[in-house]
């Protein structure tokens, strides 16, 4: 669970900051229907996912993690793929959130100067 927890917050930690600029770009409404979309399509693909995990654990009596079920319906190949999409994923995502505290730390600088 607590891992879950730390995925989650880093996803809508350093996303969450990019969601005002995004509105802006976009405009009210077309941002609007997009985040409804993009919420669909997450809340589908957890769907899927929690299935395939249940059907692994019906079928092959043992519990696998996503890379596991990916290697057992696709091949040991996209195993590995799927290994380095995560890995590089995580890697930009802890990127992102260097950089904006770099830059929010020399802004609350100026203001506190």
């Amino acid at each position: 669970m607590t891992v879950a927890l730390g995925i989650v917050k880093t996803v809508l930690g350093a996303a969450s900051f990019a969601v005002p600029w995004g509105f802006q770009e976009a405009g009210l409404l077309a941002a609007t229907i997009i985040t409804i979309l993009v919420g669909f399509f997450s809340y589908e693909t957890m769907r899927i996912l929690v299935i395939s995990k249940q059907t692994v654990v019906n079928d092959y009596g043992r519990s696998l993690d996503y890379a596991g079920i990916v290697a057992l319906v696709l091949g040991e190949r996209w195993e590995l793929v799927i290994k380095a999409a995560t890995t590089i994923s995580c890697l930009g995502a802890c990127t992102g959130y260097l950089i904006f505290m770099s830059t929010l730390g020399s802004e609350v600088r100026i203001i506190c100067d």
